[in-house]
């Protein structure tokens, strides 16, 4: 392009959010003043960004310095748009876009875009009302769990319950008031599983809880929790909210031999569910909500 002409890629981001570095001697040419916003601590040189001022900015870590400088030295050897997203001290998410084989380096904010995609992540994998993990997560979860059992060679357990008394909520309180009642359960419930456990709401009144490692033990640690958790919301609510449980046992002793689906983790939970599920309502029939009695 002959030097009096003007550069139409340029012309056409000059005025937009886009901020657009024009790799200079040591450093970037800028089109804006968002930099400045982006990273107070430094200060261009005749309009142009140093490189060295913009790595020892305060606003990256360590890490993303390295990530950064990297990135920069990469825009020779690539034929193809680079991307490199860096979160900001303060929280700000910047896209760094190689604009190849044009060479311009654009950065764009894209805070408000990254909030939103982990907003719809968090939303994708957690019950809306009461926090926990959904049926989606709990599957994945579960996955992980059991192969690790597998491994271990240790047992598992799925505990099922749903809750008693529920429906006289929803009927003299109203569903709304029944909403906040599953949203406060999901509150005290929470803390009381521990870190590789998976609590989940499957639907309606009923959840589940996943452990890997400690069977029938865990198991009854679980229901403990669960009951303990029903008695705080009780006296919150003012009307008796209890459960009934359904247990069912996976990993060393608890496989059929030769069981074609014991690594099948979807269809080995379908089966853990169906056998959890079966002892629920065996419990609900003997009128025993508070401790399960047997299980296989």
């Amino acid at each position: 392009m002959p030097s009096n002409e003007k550069n139409p890629f340029v012309e056409l981001i000059a005025n937009t959010k886009y901020t657009l570095l024009t790799p200079a001697t040591d450093g970037f040419s800028c089109n804006n003043s968002n930099l400045s916003t982006w990273f107070p601590d430094i200060q261009l040189e005749n309009g142009t960004l140093p490189l060295k001022s913009l790595l020892a900015s305060s606003e990256l870590s360590k890490n993303n310095r390295t990530q950064l400088a990297q990135f920069v030295d990469a825009k020779t050897a690539a034929d193809q748009t680079q991307v490199l997203l860096i979160e900001l001290s303060g929280g700000r998410m910047l896209r760094w876009l190689w604009l190849n084989p044009a060479a311009y380096l654009m950065v764009e904010d894209v805070t408000d875009c990254f909030s939103e995609l982990q907003r719809l992540l968090i939303a994708s994998h957690n019950d809306a009302l009461t926090g926990l993990a959904n049926r989606r997560q709990f599957n994945l979860d579960f996955e992980r769990l059991y192969t690790q059992n597998l491994r271990s060679g240790q047992t598992g357990a799925l505990v099922l319950f749903d809750l008693n008394g529920f429906k006289a909520v929803n009927d003299q309180l109203g569903h709304a008031t029944g909403d906040k009642v599953l949203a406060e359960f999901g509150k005290l419930a929470r803390p009381l599983v521990r870190p590789y456990e998976c609590l989940a709401r499957i639907g309606g009144d009923e959840f589940a809880v996943i452990t890997a490692h400690s069977g029938d033990v865990g198991a009854i640690r679980i229901q403990s929790a669960m009951e303990k958790a029903l008695a705080e919301l009780t006296a919150i609510v003012g009307l008796e909210i209890s459960a009934a449980f359904g247990v069912a046992l996976f990993g060393e002793g608890h496989n059929a031999p030769g069981d074609k689906y014991q690594t099948d983790c979807a269809k080995r939970l379908e089966n853990l569910f169906s056998e959890a599920d079966a002892n629920l309502y065996r419990s609900k029939a003997i009128c025993k909500s508070k401790k399960f009695s047997s299980y296989a």
